[in-house]
């Protein structure tokens, strides 16, 4: 009797062990399968965060040559580094006057302006930043701060609204430059005199006027 409740003893401990076993394994399993997920998601992660910091130095590369192109233009085209140089020049003499209409300093002037005009509108856009936008800032404010220029850009503007008014003509030619000398650099006293089309209430002159001025 002994030796059969032995037995059975016997048989319910290796069921036992073979029970704890299988579970064991099957623990192990699982951990296994937890940790390769967990790895198989840091690499993703990591492969994103590279891919990510290559995208942003790619992206910085190009901007910088972005700006690089907008700024050798600047400083090596002959006609706008001829404006540049009369404006900054300490004995400058007023340059709008009626031999200016016509003559060879007017596309000269035009094509300086619809460069800073040009950048004033990656700015207005915010396709470049503020830090970018310093870079040209000196020339921007070259002109907005140059008594001619304001003058010139007067009279453009009202002609502009003019013939757009008579369906025979499109928007200022110059627009984002005058919206950058409107925000931030006129006053209020300022915005109100160049939106006046009137040459004695506003305080510039007509083309008319600086022509005569000079027969």
């Amino acid at each position: 009797m002994s030796e059969l409740i032995s037995k059975i003893y016997n048989i319910s401990v290796t069921i036992e062990d073979s029970i704890s076993a299988s579970a064991m394994v099957e623990i192990a399993s699982k951990i296994t399968d937890m940790i390769t997920g967990i790895i198989t998601a840091l690499v993703a992660v990591c492969g994103g965060i590279f891919a990510l910091h290559q995208w942003r130095k790619g992206n910085r590369i190009k901007r910088a040559e972005f700006i690089k192109e907008i700024t050798e233009k600047i400083t090596s085209d002959k006609e706008i580094k001829t404006v540049i140089y009369t404006l900054d020049s300490k004995t400058q003499k007023n340059w709008l006057d009626g031999s200016f209409w016509g003559g060879k300093f007017e596309p000269e002037m035009d094509e300086f302006l619809a460069y800073l005009t040009y950048i004033c509108y990656l700015f207005e856009e915010k396709i470049i930043n503020k830090k970018e936008f310093d870079i040209f800032k000196y020339y921007v404010r070259l002109a907005c701060l140059n008594e001619d220029v304001r003058n010139y850009l007067w009279i453009i503007y009202h002609q502009s609204k003019e013939c757009t008014k008579e369906g025979t003509g499109t928007s200022c030619p110059y627009l984002h430059l005058i919206i950058y000398l409107k925000k931030y650099i006129f006053n209020k006293d300022q915005k109100k005199k160049f939106e006046n089309s009137d040459s004695e209430k506003s305080g510039y002159k007509l083309k008319k006027e600086i022509t005569e001025a000079c027969t």
